[in-house]
């Protein structure tokens, strides 16, 4: 017989897959610690997203066998994961992240196997990925709310927020799933939003989105070398045209 279950332990941004004994009524591993996560995130005028996560644990039982993340959910792409600076490989998970988003209601993981260090360590992830639109405005998502999908005791997990956005976009909501986030969380000058987020005895639960108007992208100037080479190129044709219709030059009569 299987005396084995698995049980999901979710901190932050992360969801920790661990293997206990079922030799008590309600298996519970002792809950990871993860006091601070800290993202860096730019919006690009083209909507294209880069994304780093510096997520620090303090504590991670050994019975902690890998960490899934959700992707973001247009077009992700450039993901890469760093254990103290050590890059460590990934796979793809067939877990599924649910979401509030009605066009994205089911997110993909991706995860990382163990062993990991008992004493903590900085997990780093890296991704880019594109807003996608809502109507005439614009959503960025990130999924800070694993918690509600599998609860774990945290005493207080500190979220720190640096995002640039472009600097004509009309930043139109800040919400945790639905809720408006609280004004003194965050400041807004022109295209920097900083914020902080804290949860209390437990994980955070909620979903951050970002509802947004941007102008359509504007197309890239030509370079000077192209343009340079257009003009190079008209002036040899026109020349090349030129000599063809001159007229033959008459030849010296001989004596």
């Amino acid at each position: 017989m299987n005396r084995h279950a698995t049980t999901g332990i979710a901190t932050g941004a992360f969801l920790l897959l661990s293997h206990s004994a079922t030799a008590n009524p309600i298996p519970l591993p002792v809950p990871a610690s993860m006091p601070l996560e800290e993202m860096t995130i730019s919006i690009g005028t083209d909507r294209h997203v880069e994304f780093t996560g510096n997520f620090t644990f303090n504590f991670i039982p050994e019975t902690v066998a890998s960490m899934l993340f959700p992707l973001p959910p247009a077009n992700a792409t450039a993901v890469q994961v760093r254990r103290d600076g050590t890059p460590l490989a990934w796979s793809t998970s067939p877990s599924t992240y649910p979401t509030v988003l009605p066009e994205f209601p089911a997110l993909p993981m991706f995860e990382w196997a163990g062993p990991f260090p008992t004493g903590g360590a900085v997990f780093t992830v890296d991704y880019e990925h594109d807003v996608f639109a809502r109507g005439e405005d614009w959503v960025f998502f990130y999924s800070l709310g694993t918690g509600k999908y599998f609860p774990t005791y945290e005493k207080i997990t500190t979220a720190v927020f640096d995002i640039r956005l472009p600097p004509e976009a009309v930043l139109k909501s800040i919400l945790l799933d639905g809720t408006p986030v609280d004004p003194g969380a965050y400041s807004l000058v022109g295209p920097q939003l900083d914020m902080t987020l804290t949860s209390e005895f437990g994980p955070f639960t909620r979903d951050l989105v970002l509802l947004m108007s941007l102008p359509e992208p504007v197309p890239a100037p030509a370079s000077l070398s192209l343009l340079a080479a257009g003009l190079i190129g008209l002036v040899a044709r026109r020349g090349a045209g030129a000599a063809r219709a001159a007229p033959p030059k008459a030849q010296p009569r001989r004596a």
